[in-house]
């Protein structure tokens, strides 16, 4: 991985942190001036807090995304990249709900569904990129094992 790809790699990571706090943070403000249910926010709060955990999980043990695709050695780096990408795009959609209960203004669905959207092609470009570098590997086994 490259020098680029680690500052990339970086500013991701702590976009996805600083949304999985403020999201925490203004549920818990948000808790504390508009009384939300203690229930409610403590459960919003692990919600959140497990979604940041999962993902970074993945993000550090790519070979547990083997679903459909299995990630390699040469491919392992898009695997990381979709764990990092959804969760910094749930994360945001957290933050985003987070600032519309504390506002008091109605979230727009279509923030949602576009971050269903953002997953969904993020999964599905990392998942062809490593299938694409899995049929290489396969025709290159095939020539050396002819050659």
């Amino acid at each position: 991985m490259g020098q680029r790809e680690k500052i990339i790699g970086l500013i991701l990571e702590f976009l996805g942190l600083a949304g999985a706090c403020g999201s925490i943070g203004l549920e818990l403000y948000y808790m504390t001036v508009a009384g939300a249910g203690i229930f409610d926010t403590v459960l919003t709060c692990f919600f959140v807090a497990c979604i940041y955990l999962l993902f970074t999980v993945m993000q550090h043990y790519p070979k547990l995304w083997n679903i459909l695709i299995p990630a390699t050695e040469k491919n392992e780096h898009y695997a990381v990249y979709l764990a990092l990408g959804l969760k910094v795009l749930l994360m945001c959609m957290t933050f985003y709900t987070a600032v519309c209960d504390v506002g008091n203004i109605y979230s727009n669905a279509a923030v949602f569904w576009l971050v269903v959207a953002g997953d969904i092609l993020i999964l599905c470009i990392m998942k062809y990129k490593m299938w694409k570098i899995n049929e290489k590997d396969k025709k290159d086994q095939k020539k050396n094992d002819r050659g």
